[in-house]
């Protein structure tokens, strides 16, 4: 090939330009298959850039299986650029999810995803989630293999595919665990040494040539557990560590390997050792290194002292304190992911006293308990209730520079640790809260909640991770035949009234500060008619039920929302009104905004909605007839439309906004 096309194919960073250069070198030779590949490799390796951008995920130190989702998607991404479209969606999920997951997820439905048919229609059945899946099946679930093994039509042993249960990693990091466990017990609680192979074979993976990197992830994941809770790290009880492992790096120390050995066989493990690591394994990512790259960045000084103290430390952990017969169980601590869902709510209601009757912190502590579920933790009957998010978010008071008391006393690192990583970074602090709602809405988390008229309340069956809990796409029958017999929702509701029958709510006073967000929002409602500009687009009823004093009710959204404190966000022109429905749905469902000069962009329920920005009205006059005529319209006129001026008397409400799929 043409050494001049090869020297401008390096150079090429993106697609419009790999485009215009394809276009030009056509122009002058003949573009055969040699050519051809060059291009074709060229533009995988922007795609894979682009994904690393576009999703934040580290490509490098990658499993087999997940080398080759890389491959699969820097494949189809080119293929729809080329066509003139992206694959924001899958991008989207990678971000959220990570490789492995990602791939669980969209082969386990009913139908093949656009990404197989596409890949099948350019002869690339070989990089389809579904091939890769049965080429790696140690890296995913059963259930996964399952759906891959039907869209691929190869049989599977059943006809129902097994139940989802945790992320593949946390399935064989238990599994692991399981393994150690059974090994101190028969020795007094000492692990002998032993080969990575054994232990790799009681995963289910026989060639370390091919399975190398994966079980040594599992041992990594494990190993930073260990460190999590300050014991030594297990992956070290065998009889040689993997070469990789412990590297110094770019580190001014290295790790004392000899006395972390020594510490790990001589240490007595007990149950309540390898309970404790699987609580903690079940708040963890799956890619460990990710892990230990992070914790090294952030906390490296408490590595150093975890693994220089660890051969001065304690052979033998203490058991948990069980109390006293009767005892109300101690809550764990809050995880990282719980620390991330309690910051976002902070700053949503910053400023307020943040009381435990807010419905946002009911709804929080509604979300924790469906996580815990999820997470296999539990807790006493006040386990992340609306007291203790209440609680937890006048810890971060000590930690918030905007607040000037002192905050709750106690509280956390995380707390502080959290809060230097995301509340500057809006943006990343929202991608972290979508994708654990997104887990916990795609992992049937929370089943066996109950609705109650305070809050929901958490069923007693649901929060030692019975694999057999129900899961939106289970049929009911088959879950119901493997029932273990725990206690019904009905039964759980029944200790609980037996519980409560007696109790008297109590009230607090708490002294408040907020946001002043001023009238514009009140003024806006009046002047757009009292409508909700979505169910406008959307072609539904936009008037609410009206109020005592005869207002049909809406709400104001700031588009740019006011938390940020960015100057324009109290403006008129950043406040569309909503229904409550949609209101709520825009802050916590799957929409997304863009704004524009002259308009908002809504995705919502899959639907492209533009919403007209108020302008500017040259006459003052015309505006104010305009809102005490639409005020007229919807039932509710003023009595004096002079009123109205000031702030908004120069504001025009254009058209209504457009469905662009209706």
């Amino acid at each position: 090939m043409d050494e001049q096309i090869n020297r401008a194919l390096r150079t090429v960073k993106d697609f419009k330009a790999l485009a215009q250069l394809e276009e030009n070198v056509r122009k002058r030779v003949v573009f055969d298959d040699e050519i051809g590949a060059a291009f074709k490799e060229r533009g995988e390796h922007i795609a894979r850039d682009m994904i690393a951008q576009r999703t934040n995920l580290d490509l490098s130190e990658l499993t087999p299986a997940e080398e080759k989702i890389v491959r699969a998607v820097s494949e189809y991404l080119a293929i729809k650029r080329r066509e003139g479209s992206d694959a924001g969606r899958t991008l989207k999920q990678l971000r959220n999810r990570g490789l492995i997951e990602s791939a669980e997820t969209a082969v386990s439905k009913s139908k093949p995803t656009q990404g197989f048919e596409t890949l099948r229609d350019e002869d690339l059945d070989e990089l389809s989630y579904e091939q890769i899946i049965i080429d790696h099946p140690e890296e995913f679930s059963p259930r996964a293999l399952w759906y891959a093994r039907r869209t691929l039509g190869l049989p599977n042993q059943s006809e129902k595919p097994p139940a989802r249960r945790s992320i593949p990693a946390q399935i064989r990091t238990e599994e692991l665990l399981d393994w150690l466990a059974a090994r101190a017990a028969e020795n007094g609680g000492i692990i002998a040494p032993f080969p990575n192979l054994d232990a790799a074979r009681a995963l289910g993976m026989t060639d370390m040539t091919r399975h190398g990197r994966v079980y040594g992830n599992i041992q990594s994941r494990l190993d930073f557990a260990c460190y999590r809770s300050e014991l030594p790290p297990l992956g070290l009880t065998a009889t040689a560590p993997f070469t990789e492992a412990w590297r110094q790096e770019d580190r001014s120390w290295p790790f004392p390997l000899q006395a972390m050995q020594q510490a790990a066989r001589l240490f007595r493990w007990r149950r309540h050792d390898f309970e404790r690591l699987a609580s903690v394994t079940h708040t963890l990512a799956g890619q460990a290194h990710l892990l230990w790259k992070a914790e090294l960045r952030d906390n490296q000084a408490s590595v150093k002292a975890w693994a220089e103290g660890l051969d001065r430390g304690p052979r033998e952990s203490a058991p948990p304190d069980e109390g006293l017969k009767g005892a109300t169980p101690h809550n764990p601590n809050w995880t990282r992911e719980e620390h991330i869902l309690g910051l976002n709510l902070y700053l949503q209601l910053r400023g307020t006293s943040y009381p435990d009757e807010h419905p946002e912190v009911v709804k929080l502590s509604q979300r924790l308990l469906k996580l815990a579920a999820l997470r296999k933790m539990s807790g006493g009957a006040t386990f992340r209730n609306a007291n203790g998010v209440s609680m937890k978010m006048l810890n971060f008071r000590r930690v918030d520079p905007e607040y000037h008391g002192v905050g709750l006393p106690s509280g956390s690192k995380l707390e502080a640790e959290i809060w230097d990583e995301y509340a500057d970074a809006p943006g990343k602090l929202t991608t972290a809260v979508e994708a654990i709602l997104q887990e916990l809405e795609t992992s049937g988390g929370g089943a066996g909640l109950i609705e109650a008229s305070d809050g929901q309340i958490p069923a007693l069956q649901r929060l030692d991770g019975n694999p057999n809990a129900v899961s939106s796409d289970e049929d009911v029958g088959a879950v119901a035949d493997a029932s273990t017999g725990e206690p019904s929702d009905v039964d759980g509701l029944a200790e609980l009234e037996r519980k409560f029958i007696n109790a008297s709510p109590e009230v607090k006073t708490r002294v408040s500060k907020g946001i002043e967000r001023g009238p514009i929002g009140q003024k806006v409602k009046r002047l757009n008619g009292f409508h909700c500009q979505i169910c406008q687009a959307l072609g539904q009823e936009s008037l609410g039920f009206r109020k005592k004093n005869g207002e049909p009710y809406v709400e104001a959204h700031h588009v740019m929302p006011v938390s940020l404190q960015q100057v324009g966000s109290l403006s008129a022109t950043n406040i569309v009104t909503l229904c409550a429905n949609h209101h709520r749905e825009v802050h916590y469902g799957d929409v997304s905004v863009s704004i524009g000069e002259t308009e908002f962009s809504f995705l919502i329920a899959r639907k492209s909605l533009v919403i007209p920005r108020p302008k500017i009205a040259k006459s003052v006059g015309e505006n104010a007839e305009r809102g005490a005529r639409q005020e007229k319209e919807a039932g509710t006129e003023i009595s004096d439309p002079k009123r109205e001026e000031g702030l908004l008397a120069a504001l025009e409400f254009p058209a209504p906004p457009l469905n662009l799929h209706p």
